[in-house]
Formats: C-alpha cells, structure tokens, sequence
C-alpha cells in the first residue's frame, strides 16, 4: 500500500515538474503561442449578429506585448454603465471593432475616454466589438439609437471592415454579410445564423496568462475541424477576393478580381448610407460621421500593393453620398502603434482622440 501511494505521489510530482517545465519553456521560446490570445473568450453567440460582447463579464486578456483587464457591463459594452441621458452634454455613440473595442489597451486609454477628457460634457458610449464590420454595425445601430445619442460615430478599420461586410465569416465566426440586393443597394443576409465555434468560459483559460492553456485551446480547435455545413453549401457568396486583392493595384489584377473589389467597395458605401439614413431619421441630420481608423497596411505600399486604395476609394465614394468623413491616415506612423501587434497603443489612441476631438467640436449637430 506505502508503494502504491508513494508511487502516486513520485508521478503527480513528475507530472508537475513536466508542466512546470512546459511552461517555462513556452514563456522561454514560444511567444508565437500568445497569438492564442483570443477575445472570443469575452464573447456570446448572438442570433442577429453572430457575436456580442457577452453582458457582466470580467477577466484578463493577454497576449505578446501586454496582458489588459476586460469588463463587460450589463448591457455588453466594455464600458461603464450608461450614464442617463443629459441635456447638458454631447452624447457621442462610437461603434466600430477591436479598435474601438481596445485590443491591447486598459480601460481609460482608449479614445472613447480620452475624448471625454478633452471634451469636457460630452459622454461617450463605446459600441466597440472586436472583429465587427459594418453590416453587423448597421444591425446593432438600432439598439444603439434606442440610447437616444446627440452624434454616431462610425470607426472604419480600412485593412479588413470592406471584406468583413461581404464574408459569412470571421475567424470562424459565423456572421450576417451584404450583397447585392434586387434593387442593386446593400442587402443584409445569411440568416438563421450557426453558432459554429466556442465562445466564451468553453475557451478554457482563454482569458488568463498561462501558456499551456493557449496551446490547449489551439489544439482542441484544430480537433474541432469545420462545422458540419460547410461554407460553400450554407453560404452564397460571390466574393472570392481577400484584403490583399482590395489593396492590389488594378494591373495586377484579373478583371473578375477588378469587378469584385468594386462591388466591395460598392456595398460597404451603401451600408455606411443605409447608416447615415437611420441616423437622420432618428436624431436629425448632421449627426453620423464616418472616421477612418488607420493600421498599418495603410503605412507600406510596393510595386503590387497601395496602402492609400482602401481608403482612397471609400472617400471618393462616400463624399459622393454627402457622407461626413474624418481622414487622419496621414497623421499616423509606426509609433502609434503595438511592437508586434497591429493595434494602436496608447499613442495612437490619444493621437485618434485628438483628431475627432477637433472635428466634432467644429461640427454642431443641425437640430
């Protein structure tokens, strides 16, 4: 009996020191492991946009260059509580995804509150969902309008919003996407939606520091495979084309890819519009202002490739829908932002916040 226990005990000890030692090592040589980091952990399945922040959440999420605090409130925002509404200050809705969402950031170091430190009476409510593009925006705005905000703000990320409009997926993730409707503006579909991957506490450890943990999820979701209906039988979409496509210069493309990255760009115009319209119906016009939100692909261009063509095409377009833009992809250079990630640090943040400071306190809303 004294053998067997001790036999126990000499194995649980092995098995220890072998995790132990696993660890360290990660931590040692596998920082590429941290890219498991995964904020799908702080999310529910939600049948109308394929994923919400989930309601009441707290935890910790951590990759490479920083490890940040998250809380969710009551109603899915990772922000404070609402205040009520007050005639006396400016009340800004900001949607948008892991920008505004503050992937890589603290609570209080994103622009959202940044820009209420700057514009003294104004609250700021930020709708940020990491991985969102602007057909699930263009769903979500009507519970954002139901806030009764003074302005809307549309935070567009140029390297990947125009493609997520037109894709079933992100990361897995099933969502809603446009097409092309019958009467040729944006239509939203891909209803009912599948939930077709594990969100929140399912992603075990997730949230935490421990390395093991990432590299246990990621083997599990490799396991896991792709969901039974495949995409190509559950989804009709005519988009074929990638980010790379959308930035590619047109010589280099064929002319079936010309002719969808123009479609794209298309319809992620027509949502913003579709926006726009809501928010004059609801709060009057002069209230819905679109701003680019740069990234580092907008930094680097080549022979193939043009940072400017995401960005220069949308304006182009949505100036021709009397659409409000604010551009401040010439202000930002690589030390706005993370080392290694593509995210904005607090630098970028504080710099995004000055720039929109400056425009709203120059546009009044028309009453």
């Amino acid at each position: 009996m004294k053998d067997r226990l001790g036999n126990i005990v000499v194995t649980f000890i092995a098995c220890v020191i072998s995790l132990l030692g696993m660890e360290f090592a990660l931590r040692l040589f596998g920082d590429d492991v941290l890219a498991m980091g995964n904020q799908f952990v702080f999310f529910r399945f939600d049948e109308k946009l394929g994923w919400y922040n989930n309601p009441d959440t707290t935890g910790y999420f951590a990759r490479a260059e920083y490890r940040i605090k998250i809380d969710i409130n009551s109603q899915g925002m990772r922000d404070r509580e609402p205040l009520p509404p007050n005639a006396s200050q400016r009340r800004v809705a900001v949607l948008g995804d892991s920008f505004v969402w503050g992937v890589g950031v603290e609570y209080g170091e994103r622009f959202t509150e940044l820009l209420e430190k700057q514009m003294p009476g104004t609250d700021a409510l930020n709708y940020g969902v990491s991985g969102f593009g602007t057909t699930q925006e263009l769903v979500l705005l009507d519970s954002v309008l139901q806030q009764k905000p003074d302005q809307v703000v549309v935070a567009l990320c140029l390297s990947n919003d125009v493609m997520e409009s037109v894709s079933p997926f992100r990361q897995g993730y099933n969502k809603p996407f446009a097409r092309r409707g019958a009467n040729g503006s944006a239509e939203v579909t891909g209803y009912p939606l599948l939930n077709v991957k594990a969100m929140g506490p399912t992603l075990i450890g997730a949230d935490s520091g421990i390395r093991l943990l990432y590299l246990y999820n990621m083997v599990e979701q490799k396991l896991a495979g792709e969901p039974t209906e495949t995409r190509a039988e559950r989804f009709k979409t005519a988009f074929t084309i990638g980010d790379d496509n959308l930035y590619g210069r047109d010589e280099f493309l064929t002319s079936a890819q010309r002719e969808q990255k123009q479609l794209a760009f298309d319809l992620e115009a027509d949502l913003l519009r579709q926006m726009k319209q809501k928010v004059d119906a609801a709060l009057g016009p002069g209230r819905f202002l679109v701003a680019f939100v740069p990234t580092k692909v907008e930094l680097t261009s080549s022979d193939k490739i043009s940072g400017a063509e995401i960005g220069d095409q949308l304006l182009k377009r949505l100036r021709a829908l009397n659409i409000d833009v604010v551009d401040p992809r010439s202000a930002f250079t690589a030390e706005e932002f993370l080392r290694r990630d593509g995210h904005w640090n607090t630098k970028g943040h504080q710099l995004f916040a000055n720039i929109l400071a400056e425009r709203l306190s120059h546009s009044k809303p028309v009453d």
